[in-house]
Parts: C-alpha cells; sequence; structure tokens
C-alpha cells in the first residue's frame, strides 16, 4: 500500500523538456494548490491542462519504480514531482509515495474522501483517446456564415 503524506504539496514538478512541441505546462510556483468550485466543476489551481492525462503522463519519463506503471498513475489523476516515487493528483492535491509491487493508483486514490476527481465530480478530465470535443456542439461553417 502507497503512503499517503499531505495535502499540502510543498514541491514543484520539474518541467516536460522533450522532444515533442507541446510542451508539460509547469505547478503555479506559489505551490499554492487549492480548488475553485464554479458552475459545480472543480478547477485545480495547478493549471488546467493538466486534465488531459497524454501530459500528465509525459511528467513519468524519469520514472524508475517499477512497482506501479506511469500511466496508472497518470490515469489515476497523478503527475510526477521528480522527487524519489512521490506523485501529485491535480485534483485534490494528494501526495503518494512508497509504492509497493501490485499497488493500484486508482484504489489507493480512492481512499482521498476530499478529490472531486475521485468521487465523480465534472473536472474536465481528459483520458487518452478520448474526443477532446466529445459532447460538445460543434460549430460547422454554414452554421457560422450569415446567409
Amino acid at each position: 500500500m502507497a503512503s499517503f503524506i499531505t495535502t499540502c504539496f510543498p514541491y514543484l514538478c520539474r518541467n516536460y523538456s522533450g522532444d515533442d512541441e507541446e510542451e508539460v505546462p509547469p505547478i503555479n510556483d506559489n505551490n499554492d494548490i487549492q480548488l475553485q468550485t464554479t458552475n459545480d466543476e472543480f478547477i485545480p489551481r495547478l493549471g488546467s491542462k493538466w486534465k488531459d492525462e497524454r501530459l500528465r503522463l509525459k511528467t513519468f519519463e524519469e520514472w524508475s519504480n517499477e512497482n506501479v506503471s506511469k500511466e496508472k498513475l497518470a490515469k489515476a489523476g497523478f503527475i510526477y514531482t521528480n522527487i524519489n516515487d512521490r506523485v501529485i493528483c491535480v485534483y485534490c492535491g494528494d501526495v503518494y509515495c512508497q509504492w509497493l509491487k501490485n499497488d493500484d493508483p486508482l484504489i489507493e486514490h480512492k481512499k482521498s474522501f476530499q478529490c472531486p476527481f475521485i468521487n465523480g465530480y465534472d473536472v474536465g478530465n481528459l483520458p487518452i483517446g478520448e474526443d477532446p470535443f466529445k459532447g460538445l456542439k460543434r460549430k460547422y461553417g454554414h452554421d457560422v456564415v450569415d446567409k
């Protein structure tokens, strides 16, 4: 079982700097991890780009812990802090570390009663492989151009 550290995360995630043209956004410099509620949606202070699972996964480039997969961690809402095996949830700020063999990040994270992502709220999560426009009404040229 992974260890839960705190909801007050005093570290910064290192910026991703790979060959990909889209760079992973940094965590806010003030380390202030709070949630705001707007229209019944939770908006993390870590930055809205972290809702994209693909970007969360990119933070795990230096992940060396073979006990748990980086794909499962990103899917469970975590980004890698580049400090030992510490990860932080982008939606609630909970930090976990000391992952053991066969730990399931989603099961560990479900122990957090305060996480809006784990509790099923619409936090705008974009899973890998899902159309980001799903559920949005698309506007086509004939919808916009005056006739």
